[in-house]
């Protein structure tokens, strides 16, 4: 009898570990019901929009679960919220947990969308090989452990590939967290990627082609 007992109290304390929070907060499990929502700010920006969709449609793609986005208003239950404008540094982010939600903070708007994708290729898999192929796992479950806190900046203030197939697909640009003044000025960040960058090199020196600036023909080479 008491061997019973105590099998029945081990089952009750793993049923509130799991109800409760054990050590991990899930987010998608494949077969199951939404675990939460994904929450945006109630004037969201087409960048928080965007990253929000995004976030979505890979978990979906991975799992088979469809997380809904809502705005924070109409936001119930255990949420992914994405908080923009922290002074984290320039495009700098931060994954944490507060209770039963899974916070993903940018430095601005577009700090956060480079966050849902560093998450969702380093801590689901996912990997962006070129524009049009990228690879998208499939998982039973995906969750983040509890009293996670993780901040990420980048190494390089400016960051630019030449490369036409990032240059000419600024999707594919934006999952490699790329944020060349080149692109804004040539082609164009959008919106949802978070705008004109602020960030170039030299506005007098430009970013290549620089020898005419330095070595003017017209004093050195009469």
């Amino acid at each position: 009898m008491r061997n019973g007992i105590c099998v029945i109290l081990a089952a009750v304390l793993f049923a509130a570990g799991t109800i409760f929070g054990g050590e991990e907060i899930v987010l998608a499990r494949r077969g199951a019901p939404a675990a939460c929502t994904i929450v945006v700010p109630d004037a969201q920006s087409p960048c928080l929009k965007h990253a929000a969709e995004e976030l979505a449609k890979y978990v979906e793609a991975m799992t088979g679960v469809a997380l809904p986005v809502v705005e924070d208003a109409k936001s119930r239950g255990p949420k992914i919220r994405l908080v923009s404008g922290v002074a984290l540094g320039r495009d700098s982010f931060r994954f944490s947990t507060e209770g039963n939600d899974f916070v993903i903070t940018g430095d601005d708007d577009r700090a956060v969308l480079f966050g849902i994708y560093d998450f969702l290729e380093n801590d689901c898999g996912c990997d962006w090989i070129a524009y049009d192929q990228e690879i998208v796992p499939a998982r039973d479950v995906i969750s983040v452990p509890r009293g996670l806190e993780r901040l990420r900046r980048p190494a390089f203030t400016i960051r630019e590939n030449s490369f036409a197939d990032v240059c000419h697909r600024l999707d594919f640009a934006a999952k490699l967290k790329l944020n060349g003044y080149m692109f804004a000025r040539k082609w164009g960040w959008k919106d949802i990627h978070g705008g004109k960058p602020v960030e170039q090199f030299d506005p007098w020196l430009g970013k290549c082609h620089t020898f005419m600036h330095l070595l003017p023909p017209q004093r050195y080479f009469k």
